[in-house]
């Protein structure tokens, strides 16, 4: 079904009374890829994710979700259930495979390393989904999942809203800029467990 309806107010805040009213299930945010400072995308969808704890794609306008091949998960200090959940259906429901990207810090390599491996199990033996695995050392989970994102050109990235999302200097910067509006490939903002 589809409705409209036209409110006054702010637009972030309107989504976010609309989707809670409405019971969505899931919300998409377009997005020019044109990075200019006076061009920035007039909602956040990590603060549309936290606040109604619905998933929330982002994408570049000139981007498909029609043929998904390859799925981008970061692992760090926690195991991400939700976002382990909805990667193996998409990656079932497309014959997509799955790559577990897990980003340790000094502090965090042993937790993160038993993560990346549970994840893994889980997935392996609750699906017939091809599970590909990754590691790298960083204190910037975006920058890490964009980077690899870019190289292999991943069709779609799940993260959770705050720390997977925040770019490097995006608490100095005035644009905030975060994996969702820098991405070329759609991001999945998923709130944990």
């Amino acid at each position: 079904m589809a409705r409209y309806s036209i409110r006054k107010g702010r637009w972030e805040q309107q989504m976010i009374d609309t989707v809670k009213q409405s019971r969505c299930d899931l919300v998409l945010i377009g997005h020019d890829e044109d990075r200019r400072p006076d061009r920035n995308m007039q909602v956040d969808p990590d603060r549309i994710a936290a606040e109604t704890d619905i998933p929330v794609i982002s994408m570049p306008y000139e981007r498909r979700l029609t043929h998904i091949y390859s799925i981008l998960i970061p692992v760090t200090h926690f195991l991400p259930i939700r976002k382990l959940m909805y990667g193996a259906y998409i990656a079932s429901k497309n014959q997509a495979s799955l790559k577990l990207l897990g980003v340790e810090t000094a502090h965090s390599k042993e937790r993160t390393r038993y993560f990346l491996k549970k994840s893994y199990e889980l997935i392996h033996e609750s699906s017939s989904v091809y599970v590909g695995l990754a590691l790298t050392e960083t204190e910037n989970v975006a920058a890490a999942v964009g980077m690899l994102a870019r190289e292999e050109a991943t069709d779609l990235v799940l993260v959770n809203p705050g720390e997977e999302t925040r770019l490097p200097g995006s608490l100095l910067s005035p644009q905030h800029k975060t994996l969702s509006k820098a991405s070329s490939s759609p991001v999945l903002i998923i709130n944990p467990l």
